[in-house]
């Protein structure tokens, strides 16, 4: 029925003749049923009635369907949960056909959520002081709602900034409660998909969303720049000191933190930091976060320790998943050391603190935390005239070495930091020739999979970055090289892996023709 409605509701008229459309009262019908049938419905049946009418108001809202609004308002109100969870349930899919739409073409929705959203809040603020599942699954649905109607554009009619802190409270309310004692009850590794934290996973979403695009004073379009000010002036500071205060300082505590509400929270504090008056109360605490978050975070973790261990294809398949990474809490601690790194003097401290963590009694994991952090910083490093003339110097020095390492993770980690370090300055010849060396020793010798392909990977940036000085020393091993690469594009089947391949063809090729006769 989904599929048969998607297809014959609304036919375009160059097809009217070939494909049949439901006729007026047959709409009528299902229009006067739907919203009822969604409430009364069971758990799985209701998203694919979602879908319908979805469909239904792609084509018919507001115009066609003129008591959409009318019906939808008494069920918002309701008392009784199942006609709230509909309403909602239907917003939320109201509100997804309009998201990426521009302003002007968002009226119908503008006019309706003007006259709706007031009820809502006020639902939403009772709903909070009740922690039942029941009553977070309904705060998760408004949450959607809100981030789906603000996530591209925001009407500053409906949403000024005095009606948007109002909003605004009750989501820092939302991330700063404490979870009940029944999600404490669930297994660490299952907490991230209970209720509890989902909520807090979308409220920090719209917390840092509304900043991102519509409160950062130095960076919002034009038509944003009062509410920024404001929001800048009044908001910024306390909520960042509330989420440094609570969230950060449960992590460092040891309590449970979802990762994707950590990895908000840090690029939230990332993003912040662009202004001085945030810069002054991060100060004072940087080395807490440098020591207690930052650095735990860019170290492996248990999680990689077993996934390794137990798979090690998809160790590879999950390390170097793009999306992946974009939410991890290990790529919000980069962004946050980077944003941190470019601060006056506090590249010295940084660079101190990684050398404090590569001495001969390190172990492993601290190691492997701090060849991250130079990974980070590398590119910084690179365009500091204090500092770019001796990267090549560190490398010899802290990571070249590490590529024998007795630690797989160790080795990995050291060609992570030659990948991501590719455009040094290598006056020293010998010292890039040793770079390389290394590299194609462990392309041929290491039996660690993962490490095999971060020193191919190394290798090309390394070609690519340093073009005729490296291809002298890769000559004699070609061969072996290419003959390894391709072993490794059929065991892994990586996407990144081929363009290897085309690095070396493009620089071997005299070399290579034989190897494929």
């Amino acid at each position: 029925m989904k599929n048969i409605l998607y297809e014959h509701w609304s036919v375009e008229k160059d097809k009217a003749g070939s494909q049949w459309e439901f006729s007026e009262q047959d709409k009528l019908f299902i229009k006067q049923h739907i919203i009822q049938t969604i409430i009364i419905a069971p758990e799985p049946i209701i998203i694919h009635l979602c879908t319908m009418i979805q469909n239904i108001m792609r084509h018919d809202f507001p115009d066609k369907w003129p008591s959409f609004t009318l019906e939808l308002y008494p069920l918002v109100s309701s008392d009784k949960s199942e006609e709230l969870n509909g309403a909602l349930l239907i917003l939320h899919r109201l509100c997804k056909i309009f998201e990426y739409k521009r302003q002007k073409e968002r009226t119908p929705l503008v006019e309706f959520m003007f006259k709706i959203l007031p009820i809502i809040r006020e639902r939403f603020s009772t709903l909070i002081e009740n922690h039942s599942s029941s009553s977070c699954l309904l705060q998760k649905q408004i949450l959607k709602i809100f981030y789906s109607f603000v996530q591209f554009s925001l009407n500053t009619q409906i949403l000024s900034i005095n009606e948007f802190s109002q909003w605004l409270k009750l989501f820092i309310d939302i991330i700063l409660k404490p979870t009940p004692a029944e999600c404490e009850l669930v297994p660490e590794d299952e907490r991230d998909g209970t209720i509890w934290w989902k909520c807090k996973k979308w409220a920090m979403k719209i917390v840092q969303r509304v900043f991102e695009r519509y409160g950062n004073k130095g960076n919002v379009d034009k038509a944003y720049l009062s509410f920024a000010e404001e929001y800048s002036r009044s908001y910024l500071l306390p909520i960042v000191e509330s989420l440094m205060a609570n969230v950060l300082n449960d992590y460092i505590n040891g309590k449970y933190i979802s990762e994707h509400v950590l990895y908000l929270v840090l690029v939230h504090l990332s993003d912040a930091l662009i202004q001085a008056q945030v810069w002054l109360v991060v100060k004072p605490k940087f080395e807490l976060l440098l020591k207690n978050v930052i650095f735990p975070l860019l170290c492996y973790s248990k999680g990689d320790e077993e996934l390794w261990a137990e798979d090690c294809e998809e160790f590879l398949r999950y390390k170097y998943d793009v999306y992946e990474d974009l939410h991890q809490p290990s790529s919000g601690a980069s962004t946050l050391l980077q944003v941190i790194s470019k601060r006056q003097g506090i590249m010295q401290n940084v660079l101190e603190f990684i050398m404090q963590n590569l001495t001969p009694t390190s172990n492993e994991k601290q190691i492997d935390g701090a060849l991250h952090m130079i990974s980070v910083i590398s590119t910084q490093l690179n365009k500091l005239n204090k500092y770019k003339k001796d990267v090549e110097k560190l490398i010899d020095a802290s990571v070249t070495p590490r590529i024998e390492n007795p630690s797989r993770f160790v080795r990995l980690r050291a060609c992570y930091v030659i990948h991501f370090a590719s455009e040094t300055i290598f006056k020293n010849s010998t010292i890039l020739e040793r770079v390389v060396n290394a590299l194609i020793k462990a392309i041929k010798d290491d039996q660690e999979v993962p490490v095999k392909v971060e020193a191919a990977l190394a290798l090309q940036s390394l070609i690519n970055d340093q073009d005729q000085k490296v291809i002298q020393f890769i000559r004699p091993h070609i061969r072996d090289v290419l003959i390894i690469v391709l072993r490794l594009i059929s065991e892994t089947h990586l996407d990144d892996l081929p363009t290897i391949v085309d690095s070396l063809v493009d620089n071997f090729e005299e070399e290579i023709i034989p190897v494929f006769l």
